[in-house]
């Protein structure tokens, strides 16, 4: 069985994609989306996605409300949110709750964003 494991990054930054499909891509099937409307018409397509990670703070809907829309009907994705920012109490709960895996602060390391994602299908 393979490893790879097939994560949708949604950030409004290109340069953060770019690198995520460098630096990632050659380990695992990366898409990304840079808004919440194109991560849901890359979710109806792609049946197959275990992972989401998404910035908080983009246009449209920010991170968690994307996560949260997700959820309802693709439970079985685990999701990720990135943040700038510290974590309040309504990321908190979205964690305590099961929502939202893990919160991960910017700026990141790749390789350490990768291994706790591969940690927790482990």
């Amino acid at each position: 069985m393979s490893n790879r494991l097939k994560i949708l990054f949604v950030d409004d930054e290109l340069v953060i994609l770019k690198a995520m499909e460098l630096v990632l891509g050659e380990s695992h099937d990366i898409i990304t989306a840079k808004k919440a409307s194109e991560a849901f018409d890359i979710l109806d397509q792609h049946q197959d996605i275990q992972v989401l990670v998404s910035d908080m703070k983009m246009p449209e809907w920010d991170g968690l409300e994307l996560i949260r829309q997700v959820k309802k009907t693709r439970p079985e994705i685990k999701c990720y949110l990135l943040t700038g920012f510290e974590m309040n109490a309504e990321i908190a709960e979205s964690i305590e709750n099961g929502t939202v895996i893990r919160l991960i602060q910017k700026p990141i390391e790749l390789n350490v964003l990768i291994d706790t994602i591969q940690g927790d299908f482990n």
